[in-house]
């Protein structure tokens, strides 16, 4: 695997603009851009925008190493093989799209996903205006819950933890007509790693979520 950190060169300001006023499609194709084409290859990368500084940055795990003679990109490219053993703590950072699965009750093949978010403010719209939280703390009760199953499937616990950006995405294809829409949270703190290779090989390889084509999923983390 590799690990790449991908910046837009200062010397094609319009190509980021370009790219970023069209919408998180037009990312998902640079993203795809970045390797040699290869049309029997399915999607092998996770990426993950960064607006932390002056200008946005990506993230690129990927299976394949991106081109190196793009000039409009800095790249800068590492090998990715994370080394951890059971009882490493390590701070993360995770934007995830995060649902629930519902099954019908009248068709256990008939299945609908649901923003974790929207799913948990619907079971507090059972109990009075009086005993709902604020929104923030709707938000964090959520993504506890959801990160904490996705823990228990992928061998880590939660140590410390932040729920923030509650972000609502839609778009189309080119040539498409239908709408797509999903949402996204973003996830800090710390974990403590249970099961090393399931969580190296599930999670740090695989991401958590889904809509992991368009910037979703990427487990970020460092040590402690």
């Amino acid at each position: 695997m590799y690990l790449s950190k991908i910046e837009f060169s200062p010397a094609y300001p319009e190509e980021m603009v370009n790219i970023l006023a069209k919408g998180i499609f037009s990312e998902h194709q640079m993203m795809w851009n970045l390797f040699e084409e290869n049309k029997s290859i399915k999607r092998d990368f996770l990426y993950r925008r960064d607006d932390s500084q002056s200008l946005p940055f990506y993230y690129l795990l990927s299976a394949r190493e991106p081109v190196q003679n793009d000039v409009r990109f800095h790249i800068q490219t590492q090998a990715y093989n994370p080394h951890l053993k059971k009882g490493d703590e390590l701070y993360f950072s995770l934007r995830a799209n995060a649902v629930k699965t519902i099954t019908e009750k009248n068709n256990a093949k008939k299945i609908r996903r649901r923003d974790i978010v929207e799913y948990k403010v619907d079971e507090y719209k059972k109990t009075s205006a009086t005993e709902r939280p604020a929104s923030s703390v709707i938000r964090y009760e959520a993504g506890k819950e959801w990160l904490e199953q996705q823990g228990k499937r992928c061998g880590f616990e939660i140590r410390h933890l932040m729920v923030e950006n509650h972000q609502y995405y839609q778009f189309k294809k080119p040539g498409d007509r239908n709408q797509r829409q999903f949402t996204s949270l973003d996830f800090l703190g710390q974990i403590k790693i249970i099961e090393p290779e399931k969580f190296i090989r599930q999670v740090l390889f695989n991401g958590l979520g889904r809509a992991k084509a368009y910037g979703c999923g990427l487990f970020l983390v460092r040590r402690i």
